[in-house]
């Protein structure tokens, strides 16, 4: 198991903070490489509901698995208005808000077109919640649905 852990319409193009400014440690697991397959592939706990803010961070750490990041994919209506576009290391990253994909995930796409789709644990779940939900989702077994994941925290948890 890899450890990472320690809308509207009208959308700009967003720079993230900059260098000084207090950023977030991912909290991210990841299924190993040769892990049997299955719609997730591992989980995240963003800081934010603020993909602008919380993505950063986390398209870094998924540099070594994807290399650079093209494009995210995320459920328009569970996050706040995000920007069309964002600047990560010099790298202009698409970011693409729909309303079909499950709101509880999103879907980071590297340039090579390798995808990698994480389970978003809720930002305001508590820690040993959210640390067990993702080692769950990062189990090289793990076929479970995100809503049956996200069932382990209790409902008062949850969004």
């Amino acid at each position: 198991m890899t450890d990472m852990t320690s809308g509207s319409t009208q959308r700009q193009d967003f720079q993230p903070p900059a260098a000084g400014a207090v950023q977030h440690e991912p909290r991210v697991q990841l299924k190993p490489v040769d892990a049997s397959p299955g719609f997730l592939d591992g989980g995240w706990w963003p800081n934010t509901m603020d993909l602008g803010r919380a993505l950063p961070a986390l398209l870094s750490a998924l540099r070594e698995r994807l290399g650079p990041v093209s494009r995210v994919t995320y459920h328009l209506e569970h996050w706040l208005p995000a920007p069309r576009r964002l600047t990560v290391g010099g790298r202009t990253v698409r970011l693409e808000g729909y309303r079909s994909p499950d709101p509880r995930t999103i879907t980071v796409t590297g340039q090579s077109g390798q995808r990698i789709v994480l389970l978003v644990v809720p930002p305001e779940t508590a820690e040993p919640e959210a640390r067990r939900v993702l080692e769950l989702t990062a189990g090289p077994d793990n076929r479970d649905s995100a809503a049956s994941l996200l069932g382990v925290i209790g409902p008062a948890d949850q969004d």
